[in-house]
């Protein structure tokens, strides 16, 4: 009699545990892929904060700064009324 109860709970053990991984294993699935996506959020969240501080960098120096409002009116091919832009590429420069 002892010999049957024990291999009657090793059976209600292991249908125990194949019960529970049949139940669980989704779950665990979806927060394996849970915790990927919030990994990429999250990275992607850092980048934007990097990217925003940036700009708002840019900002500031455009609203406080002269002379990076020069530079950057020059980069953008601007001038002031009267001025001359001349502009150079490589291909324009002779052969030495």
């Amino acid at each position: 009699m002892k010999i049957v109860s024990i291999v009657f709970f090793a059976i209600l053990g292991i249908g125990a545990t194949a019960a529970a991984i049949y139940f669980f294993a989704p779950q665990l699935r979806q927060h394996s892929a849970s915790a990927a996506r919030l990994a990429e959020i999250r990275s992607t969240n850092e980048a934007l904060s990097v990217q925003i501080g940036e700009t708002k960098r840019h900002i500031n120096d455009l609203q406080t700064n002269p002379d990076f409002v020069e530079v950057t009116a020059l980069r953008e091919g601007l001038a002031r009324p009267g001025e001359i832009v001349y502009g150079f590429s490589p291909e324009d420069t002779p052969e030495q």
